[in-house]
């Protein structure tokens, strides 16, 4: 696996027509050959700063950059004994929803609480725990929705709900674990949500 980090400037956003979410998704999936899997690339938007736009990007290749593509991009190798800890802090990005029994339709999950009872049975079924002390210092951030049309159904308008999960894990089942680090968690996972991005916490 690899961790890259790509900066956006100011010329980036007037070269690449960077207007929107859906415009950090292309460039992003410019960066990989046309047929790579969609499920194999994670990117995590950090935000402007310093006039600085940052994303990481957790990929199964390496990210190659052309004259189509921004410049600014630093690429390493996920070390193997990387997933070997057992305790993590973490921020993900996620898309809360649940899918009506009828309609099979997903709707939005709204309420503190109710993201919090949902984050545990996600964390449950993708290897971690958190522990009574993990739980009280869990912090649940409320995003803007991310909005755009895409480009191939420009009549369609897209609405993700952007809720930020921090703080710190307990991992119970390795293999599920590696899964979920490797292949995102949660809806919208081309779009910025489902990144698990881990600091090893020393005991």
């Amino acid at each position: 696996m690899f961790l890259s980090r790509l900066t956006l400037t100011l010329q980036d956003y007037r070269a690449f027509r960077i207007t929107d979410d859906y415009s950090i998704h292309r460039v992003v999936y410019s960066l990989f050959p046309e047929n790579a899997d969609a499920g194999r690339i994670l990117y995590a938007d950090r935000g402007m700063r310093n006039a600085f736009h940052t994303i990481l990007i957790l990929s199964r290749i390496r990210p190659v950059c052309s004259p189509e593509t921004p410049q600014h991009i630093e690429t390493k190798e996920i070390e193997p004994g990387f997933l070997k800890h057992s305790r993590y802090a973490f921020e993900i990005l996620l898309n809360p929803v649940r899918q009506e029994t009828r309609s099979r339709k997903c709707v939005p999950i709204r309420g503190e609480i109710l993201q919090y009872e949902w984050f545990l049975e996600k964390a449950a079924a993708h290897g971690f725990t958190l522990t009574p002390e993990d739980k009280a210092r869990l912090v649940i951030r409320q995003m803007e929705t991310q909005k755009f049309r895409q480009k191939d159904r420009p009549e369609c308008s897209v609405h993700h709900h952007r809720v930020q999960f921090s703080g710190t894990l307990t991992v119970s089942d390795p293999e599920l674990f590696q899964k979920a680090f490797e292949q995102g968690i949660g809806k919208a996972r081309a779009f910025g949500f489902g990144m698990l991005q881990l600091v090893p916490v020393w005991d």
